[in-house]
């Protein structure tokens, strides 16, 4: 067990880093507008532009999670992915008293490639419900011990939960119990290294059961039945494909790019070589390749890949028996804690250096809080302002008590049908620039020095420039 333990805790310390990712500020700012106003926005209330767009808040759960414990999320990230880890423990190794070293090392190697992800985002919330959702429907499928005919039954729960917290992925849970289903209409067969075992009758009834729960629990949210449709929205939006990276395929252009983003695939062939003589389960088999073909459409989808791998690696594939459970000799098992206890100091010294303690925001990568106190005291009313920082200045706003709103943020499922195009068209000087700054009429711009704009002579356009440090320029319309 104490190989378990020291699993899930070194991955809690590794996850446990400062908050930089963008979308975390809209979060914050969502949460205070709900609970200021008890009810959940139905449309933007970040932009001082006019344009009305129906904004489904997919993740009102969080945003107000977000913002009671405020910058303290990462502490939740860490114990979310505690959780998680322990649950893919117990999927991988089904028996904690066997434990196979080489097995375990691969664990390690597959958790780290998904570890990037862990970020303050509602999609945490999604890669846990996910990783349980398998443990018990697979669970039940197999019907390996009879407790998960009565855990099936907590399915809609977790998808009650899931819908509010992240509804953009909760779709996941009743189109894999559709695939279950759809698959059952087959009569058992066998394939080469392929069988399908079709479910009792009694089984099919249940999984229908909480088929018609979960699709109940989906609808028990502020956007009530209206979530389906938000959730399948977007899949023709090329703007949103063509400027949100993890929506973007996966490289494999570098060598580092064939580790990131193939191993997964490595590892799917892997199980296929070493799985001696093993049969796939074909429903666990289609479900593997159908988020397969996910992930090279959209480098999103890898954590849900690499879940389902983790799965498929412990039941599939034989590995030799060296097992870190039943070490003798105790020279063996010193040097092994000496490691452990090793690998532990470096990860905490590293957590140490790592971690802003007074604020948990890594603030580099944004303006600096010069450039935005110099913002504040101008008071825009119709800034301009790239993509990417919109959320963190509306947080910076909100913080030190300026109405002032942004033009755009990382919402782009919003923001995609109206202003985001010509916004992205200006900061990277795609457009005619003296045209679009007459069509929104801003007062104020700023910008970051690595967009094209910063070099294009905007005094010639009207601008001054009232301030500039080396995270970003502000310039006034004279």
């Amino acid at each position: 067990m104490v190989y378990i333990i020291f699993m899930v805790v070194n991955f809690m310390i590794f996850t446990f880093k400062n908050i930089s990712d963008p979308d975390y500020f809209f979060h914050f700012f969502t949460g205070k507008y709900i609970l200021d106003n008890g009810f959940v926005p139905k449309y933007d209330i970040f932009s001082w532009d006019t344009t009305k767009i129906r904004w489904y808040v997919p993740s009102w759960g969080f945003d107000v999670l977000s913002y009671i414990i405020d910058n303290k999320i990462i502490f939740l990230v860490s114990i979310l992915m505690g959780v998680m880890i322990f649950v893919l423990l117990k999927m991988y190794f089904k028996d904690f008293k066997k434990i196979s070293i080489f097995k375990y090392l691969l664990f390690i190697v597959l958790i780290l490639g998904i570890s990037r992800f862990w970020v303050a985002r509602p999609t945490i919330f999604s890669f846990l419900f996910f990783t349980i959702t398998i443990y018990i429907l697979f669970g039940f499928i197999n019907g390996e011990y009879k407790k998960f005919n009565k855990l099936v039954y907590l399915l809609p729960l977790i998808q009650l939960l899931w819908v509010n917290f992240h509804a953009a992925s909760s779709s996941l849970m009743y189109v894999l119990i559709f695939m279950v289903f759809g698959v059952n209409l087959f009569k058992s067969f066998k394939w080469d290294k392929i069988e399908h075992i079709q479910l009792d009758k009694g089984k099919i009834i249940v999984l229908l059961r909480v088929l018609f729960l979960v699709l109940v629990a989906t609808i028990i949210n502020p956007n009530g039945y209206e979530i389906f449709y938000f959730v399948f929205s977007n899949f023709n939006n090329d703007v949103i494909f063509s400027n949100i990276t993890e929506l973007h395929s996966p490289s494999f252009s570098s060598f580092l790019d064939l580790i990131l983003n193939g191993g997964s695939l490595f590892v799917f062939a892997f199980i296929t070589i070493f799985s001696k003589g093993k049969r796939y389960l074909a429903v666990e088999l289609l479900i593997s390749l159908a988020f397969t073909c996910l992930y090279l459409k959209a480098i999103r989808f890898s954590p849900y890949l690499v879940i389902l791998l983790i799965y498929m690696v412990g039941k599939y594939m034989d590995f030799p028996n060296m097992n870190l459970a039943v070490l003798r000799n105790r020279k063996e098992k010193t040097i092994i804690y000496l490691l452990l206890m090793f690998i532990t100091g470096i990860n905490v010294f590293f957590l140490i250096n790592r971690v802003n303690y007074k604020d948990y925001i890594n603030f580099d990568r944004y303006y600096s809080k010069e450039l935005v106190e110099v913002l504040i005291e101008e008071n825009p009313e119709r800034l301009s302002n790239d993509f990417d920082s919109g959320s963190y200045l509306s947080y910076m706003f909100l913080k030190n008590g300026s109405d002032s709103k942004v033009f755009v943020n990382g919402l782009a499922e919003i923001y995609s049908h109206s202003i985001m195009s010509d916004n992205l068209a200006l900061y990277s000087v795609k457009c005619n620039i003296s045209e679009m700054l007459k069509k929104y009429d801003f007062d104020y711009i700023v910008l970051q020095k690595k967009y094209r704009l910063y070099n294009y002579p905007l005094v010639n356009e009207g601008y001054e420039n009232i301030y500039e440090d080396e995270t970003g320029v502000i310039y006034k319309k004279m």
